[in-house]
């Protein structure tokens, strides 16, 4: 074969590999699972520099800050990248990616997972992380590679993660209109929104923490990473513990005692490094939050105690960080269309599920 004939051949199988991990990546992000967990699939303003605040942690910050409800009443430019179970080694590997598109001034660092003694809960939880993030960046094979180590994934666990198409192969024959639609978190700017009301909650007995409580070395470690990424690279850090308020479908008395533990724990790194930890695992009521009304399931913030919570949030933010009031800017307006926006989607979906 002639030198010419070589290099046409070389040049057509590197042109089919090139098709094939093209349509291996795209029947990725259409079979990947899509549902209110999962980081959003795009974060229209971390291109550049609009987006102020960053809203990071599990899904009790996922359910429970609306961010375009900040921009309404504060005038905040902000996003939430919550996501199911995560964990402070995920967001850090999420916000260090994240700060690489966009020029945050704040983080709000939700410390649900702060008693975690694993770099991710459960796989699922990677994936909630992972199948969205831009697919080469070094952040989303770093972490991947962590946790894969750390938990001893299999070959094909690991295969899956870094490969979603492997994982959700099967689930082409379950397809429908909505795995090819606009992800809703484009209108919830990253939030979630739960419809539901738990009129059944038990209340929680009173507990001291334990003066000896600590992290485990994972948590501790991530932590103080993210302390340290956001010291580097000037951004203010809120650390946040969210009201616990009744026992839950997955928070025993057990399991709030090892929260309250786990938030006494974060408030001696948080006091140690000399940022802010809102410690309000107990201060439901005060900042006007009512168990049997407000949340979905005993634990998470619904619609209606997402309102209050933010607007809470939003007073605080105003008030103790140097976050900028874009209200009346023309620049943004853009903004006042996507709170009509949500505003609506938010409304009918609660109308519906309460017409159940």
């Amino acid at each position: 074969m002639s030198v010419r004939g070589r290099w046409t051949k070389a040049l057509r199988c590197a042109a089919f590999l090139c098709i094939l991990g093209l349509l291996l990546f795209f029947l990725g992000k259409i079979l990947r699972q899509k549902n209110h967990e999962y980081l959003p699939s795009k974060e229209p303003q971390l291109e550049g520099s609009e987006c102020e605040v960053l809203l990071l942690g599990p899904s009790t910050i996922m359910n429970g800050v609306y961010p375009l409800q900040l921009w309404d009443e504060y005038g905040m430019v902000s996003y939430n990248c919550g996501t199911g179970g995560q964990s402070f080694t995920v967001s850090y590997y999420v916000l260090k990616e994240l700060i690489k598109r966009g020029n945050p001034k704040l983080v709000v660092l939700d410390c649900g997972k702060a008693r975690s003694k694993r770099t991710v809960v459960e796989i699922g939880n990677l994936h909630y992380a992972t199948d969205v993030m831009r697919y080469f960046a070094p952040e989303r094979w770093e972490l991947i590679k962590t946790a894969s180590v750390e938990r001893g994934y299999s070959f094909d666990e690991v295969m899956g993660i870094a490969l979603p198409v492997i994982a959700y192969h099967e689930r082409w024959q379950h397809l429908k209109r909505s795995d090819f639609q606009k992800d809703i978190k484009y209108t919830t700017y990253g939030a979630k929104v739960d419809p539901r009301v738990c009129a059944e909650a038990d209340p929680l007995e009173p507990y001291a923490a334990s003066p000896d409580a600590s992290l485990s070395p994972v948590s501790e470690t991530y932590l103080r990473k993210i302390i340290d990424l956001c010291r580097e690279q000037g951004i203010q850090l809120l650390l946040m513990t969210f009201p616990n308020m009744t026992t839950a479908y997955d928070v025993s008395q057990r399991g709030y005692c090892a929260r309250v533990d786990a938030a006494a724990a974060v408030q001696k790194v948080a006091d140690e490094c000399g940022v802010t930890h809102l410690n309000l695992i107990d201060e439901g009521t005060a900042i006007g939050l009512t168990p049997r009304t407000d949340t979905g399931d005993g634990q998470h913030l619904n619609y209606h105690g997402a309102r209050i919570f933010t607007s809470w949030l939003g007073a605080y933010l105003r008030d103790h960080f140097d976050v900028a009031d874009h209200s009346g800017d023309p620049s943004y307006a853009y903004l006042d269309e996507a709170y009509a926006a949500f505003s609506e989607y938010a409304s009918k979906y609660v109308a519906e599920w309460a017409a159940k």
